[in-house]
């Protein structure tokens, strides 16, 4: 999250394994689990960021695995995902 999709550390809580990172104005608290099976599925994130395209291709040169480029839908929003190494989408969509 941070050395590929640009994400600050907010706060690390080492003896419980959670992290908070921030983007934005946005809040990311991830956690260590195991046993859970598979996760992911039907449930994405959504961050809203400040230049869509640049941000894009910002994280694309980091290496960041997405569906595809910044698209707009037929209504008009415009927006792409991102996958984290977990297997979670990850929405962004313009300010």
């Amino acid at each position: 999250y941070t050395k590929k999709l640009g994400f600050s550390i907010y706060r690390i809580d080492r003896e419980n394994k959670v992290a908070a990172l921030k983007l934005g104005d946005g809040l990311l608290m991830v956690k260590e689990e195991k046993g859970l099976g598979q996760k992911g599925l039907g449930f994405f994130f959504r961050f809203v960021v400040k230049d869509l395209d640049k941000y894009y291709e910002k994280i694309k040169k980091a290496g960041t695995k997405t569906l595809g480029p910044p698209e707009a839908r037929s209504w008009g929003a415009k927006r792409f995902y991102a996958v984290d190494p977990d297997g979670f989408k990850i929405q962004f969509i313009p300010r």
